[in-house]
């Protein structure tokens, strides 16, 4: 990322070109769409592979051209008002913060009326992997995005690959078929893609 700040002044108009091409044609660069996976220690035997977190590796233009993208749809979400109340990624003055306040806020109230508090977490294995590309463009469409801007996210999903790279050896490529890349820019956007219809 350095490295393209330092050249900004001159790659800004070939960049800025590259990502209203994309967005314009809804093709996602193919050179872009090649991740290399870091395994990350998360606690104990790095041999035994669920305790290590896969980190995708993406190169910076593809971060680039997603943040530009997911600065689009955020907004065209908010302009839908699409997002729930009480949805705390990619909003702005929302943060975990905002969450935990108003978790106790509500907490407190009902523990005030007496009433009984439960509270359901769910982690979700591998929820970054278990993404189906149909299904999440489905949902795009519902949310009544243009066929352009659908067919351009299908284009960014699809015909994606990664290799591993443990030390100095990193493994042959590998098509990916579901999911996004994990520690990408629209990576959690996607994840949580609201299911309801939305009417026009």
């Amino acid at each position: 990322m350095a490295v393209v700040k330092d050249a900004l002044l001159v790659i800004l108009p070939v960049l800025t070109d590259i990502v209203n091409r994309s967005l314009l044609t809804s093709v996602f660069p193919s050179a872009w769409k090649e991740s290399e996976v870091v395994p990350i220690l998360k606690d104990e035997d790095h041999e035994i592979p669920n305790n290590n977190r896969p980190v995708s590796l993406l190169p910076v233009l593809s971060e680039i051209h997603e943040r530009v993208a997911l600065n689009q749809l955020t907004e065209y979400k908010t302009r839908r008002n699409s997002l729930t109340e009480h949805q705390i990624g990619n909003r702005k003055n929302h943060s975990r913060e905002t969450l935990n306040i108003f978790m106790r806020d509500t907490t407190r109230e009902v523990i005030d009326q007496k009433q009984v508090t439960a509270l359901v977490f769910l982690d979700l294995l591998k929820a970054f992997d278990s993404i189906d590309h149909k299904i999440l463009l489905k949902k795009l469409r519902s949310l009544g995005t243009s066929s352009d801007a659908t067919e351009w996210f299908r284009s960014y999903l699809i015909d994606r690959s990664q290799s591993v790279e443990i030390g100095s050896d990193l493994s042959d490529s590998r098509r990916v078929t579901h999911g996004v890349p994990q520690w990408s820019i629209l990576g959690p956007t996607l994840l949580r893609m609201p299911t309801l219809q939305l009417p026009s």
